[in-house]
């Protein structure tokens, strides 16, 4: 790739690039006050894209970049490259979640002979192309191979992978969407140790990396060392589920109080007066009781253990902590709460019993008020 010295190409605002040929160039993207367009066919060649600011800026640019060197100042998140032809072109940085490449059969997108070796991939997928037109980061990156013959989730099926790529490989895909395909997987990202991987991935032919053929193959007790690791994980991360599948169903409720029982369990009171809006049988107020269990405020790194109410909080995400469950709220200066217990039970206003699968009916008919009423 050439290097020579390279004029910073001029912006008023942001890029409004119509057609042309541009050659030692410098374009930064995201510096503008308006977002940069980029389309007609215009051709960059020997050029540096650097990336400062994407929150409101496509990258999905009709153009062509050849010879040139593209730099995300931040990671590079959920952009799609569909329309863009990048070749021999060096990529540094961060890409999470992004795609290169004629994803659609509409798409003219196209990524061939490009180094990506001094970037980190991760969820970033190469359509329409294979893999020895891209030169790839090494190990413990694995890249997940699609074609005409077979996709990489059906080797998926006969062995116990660790919980992040059997859902990964759960995920739906439209028959709209090329075959043709290699999703980058970085897997410290997902928090996978890459060296019990490797025995259940050596015999795929649809998991590569370079220098694959090169590693010392594992024995069969790796093999069922491994698969029993993830076995167990597995295992865990569905008790996890359950144990939280109570707090994502009450998102968007207001949790309101606590109280505190004799008998070892303690209360948390749900304002759920908005399922009423559209379900009107719905209830006003859950209790979700932990048993054995406490509730604790967390803000910053203080701890303090909630007897009462708590003021303005709006259940708008959960996380799982070892055993423990995270409700994160609607505003990040309301801390969060933390809660530990050994199982549940939910509870109306008047301390009558709720199914789970009842409050799922009502909280289902609160999203599609259309439904319900055809």
């Amino acid at each position: 790739m050439k290097t020579n010295q390279r004029d910073h190409l001029p912006w008023d605002r942001g890029y409004e690039i119509r057609g042309g040929e541009f050659t030692s160039k410098t374009l930064t993207i995201g510096m503008g006050d308006f977002v940069d367009s980029i389309h007609g066919g215009a051709v960059f060649k020997n050029c540096e894209l650097r990336i400062a600011k994407t929150t409101r800026q496509s990258m999905n640019f009709r153009a062509t970049f050849i010879d040139t060197e593209v730099r995300p100042k931040q990671a590079l998140r959920n952009k799609q490259m569909a329309d863009t032809v990048f070749v021999n072109c060096q990529f540094f940085g961060q890409y999470i979640g992004c795609e290169f490449g004629n994803k659609l059969e509409e798409h003219v997108g196209r990524i061939d002979n490009c180094d990506f070796t001094a970037a980190r991939l991760h969820l970033t997928e190469f359509f329409g192309c294979r893999l020895e037109q891209l030169h790839l980061p090494a190990w413990p990156h694995i890249f997940l191979v699609s074609d005409d013959a077979a996709r990489w989730n059906e080797q998926f099926e006969s062995i116990q992978l660790p919980p992040s790529l059997v859902a990964l490989g759960k995920l739906p895909r439209s028959d709209r969407v090329s075959r043709q395909s290699i999703l980058a997987v970085h897997l410290p990202s997902f928090q996978i140790d890459h060296e019990k991987l490797w025995p259940l991935v050596q015999d795929m032919s649809h998991v590569w990396f370079p220098g694959k053929g090169q590693r010392i193959r594992a024995d069969a007790s790796a093999v069922s060392a491994a698969a029993g690791t993830n076995s167990e994980a597995t295992a865990a991360l569905g008790r996890s589920k359950e144990r939280s599948r109570i707090f994502h169903l009450l998102h968007r409720s207001w949790l309101k109080g606590v109280t505190r029982g004799a008998a070892s369990f303690v209360d948390l009171i749900f304002d759920t007066s908005f399922l009423q809006q559209r379900v009107p049988e719905a209830p006003a107020e859950v209790r979700v009781r932990l048993h054995d269990g406490n509730a604790f405020h967390r803000h910053n790194t203080e701890l303090h253990e909630l007897t009462s109410s708590i003021d303005r909080f709006m259940v708008m995400g959960v996380a799982i902590e070892g055993d423990d469950i995270v409700l994160k709220p609607h505003r990040k200066e309301r801390g969060q709460v933390k809660l530990t217990f050994s199982s549940y039970s939910i509870l109306s206003a008047s301390d009558v019993p709720l199914e789970y699968a009842e409050l799922l009916t009502f909280v289902e008919r609160y999203l599609r008020p259309a439904e319900r009423s055809g």
